[in-house]
């Protein structure tokens, strides 16, 4: 649990007059949220780590046709925020109470924006990754304080598999993973509600590579039925070498015998094993 208590500034324009028996209006607006992480003991990551970003939403998408978000980042012991845009800030420290639905995406959210005919956020840079996410949370304003709790949970609860490949170190993000039985997954956006909602591809389709430590990690829905049965897996990674040029890419496959468990982690051998059909 780790709580954030930063104070931001932030220019407030009063445009009514006050006189000298009046209370000013705070000019800052101190954030003492905290954010709770669902442990998964069997989890490539099992907790906060240095550089993972939080994005919290306030209210319902439509209350804010421009999207508006508090960014938490996380520095390794404590959170620094920012507000985008600025006038946000400004914005919630005018209310007493409301709502916030938060997210947490490997890599982060990137651009997205408002559809106005169904009045949500799509998040439409997002690659397919698991995904935390917390929705409708209960916010207070006081004193120029913002109070609530985010309890972090898994977009899916559960068949979510984790796969860790060590030694590609930079070359993380140019690596996609595909298994037969493991169907990839993300989050879609902000739905008109306020809350959280996915979105997936087809089981065999690839799975976006993230940097981790001094490797790779790659996560998708495990296939029903096939949690805790021995199984002849097939794995496939492919290196498009950073460039959309298909004709150099270097694939690496591999067929093991394994029994996988929903929230289970898995380490690959590395690409230099010879455990690996590499072509061409």
């Amino acid at each position: 649990m780790k709580k954030i208590l930063i104070a931001l500034a932030a220019a407030i324009f009063v445009f009514a007059s006050c006189s000298k028996t009046e209370n000013p209006q705070p000019k800052t607006l101190k954030v003492n949220l905290t954010v709770n992480h669902e442990g998964f003991t069997k989890a490539v990551k099992t907790g906060w780590e240095s550089g993972d970003k939080v994005y919290v939403f306030f209210g319902k998408p439509e209350e804010r046709p421009t999207p508006a978000y508090l960014c938490l980042t996380y520095n390794g012991s404590d959170w620094n925020n920012y507000w985008s845009p600025a006038e946000l800030e400004t914005q919630i420290l005018g209310t007493t109470s409301g709502t916030m639905t938060a997210v947490f995406v490997p890599g982060g959210i990137g651009s997205f924006y408002y559809d106005s005919s169904n009045k949500w956020y799509s998040f439409s840079s997002v690659k397919y990754s698991y995904y935390m996410n917390c929705d409708n949370a209960e916010y207070t304003v006081s004193g120029g304080v913002l109070n609530g709790t985010l309890n972090m949970k898994l977009g899916y609860t559960t068949s979510m598999v984790y796969f860790y490949l060590d030694g590609v170190g930079t070359n993380a993000s140019n690596l996609t993973l595909s298994c037969p039985d493991v169907l990839p997954i993300k989050v879609y956006g902000i739905g008109s509600t306020g809350k959280i909602f996915g979105s997936s591809a087809g089981f065999g389709d690839p799975i976006q590579g993230f940097p981790y430590k001094e490797g790779a990690f790659f996560s998708g829905l495990l296939r029903s039925g096939k949690s805790g049965v021995a199984s002849d897996y097939t794995i496939t990674i492919v290196d498009n070498k950073g460039t959309s040029d298909t004709s150099d890419d270097k694939t690496y496959t591999l067929t093991k015998n394994r029994v996988l468990v929903d929230r289970g982690a898995y380490r690959l051998p590395a690409l230099s094993s010879t455990d690996w059909t590499v072509t061409p």
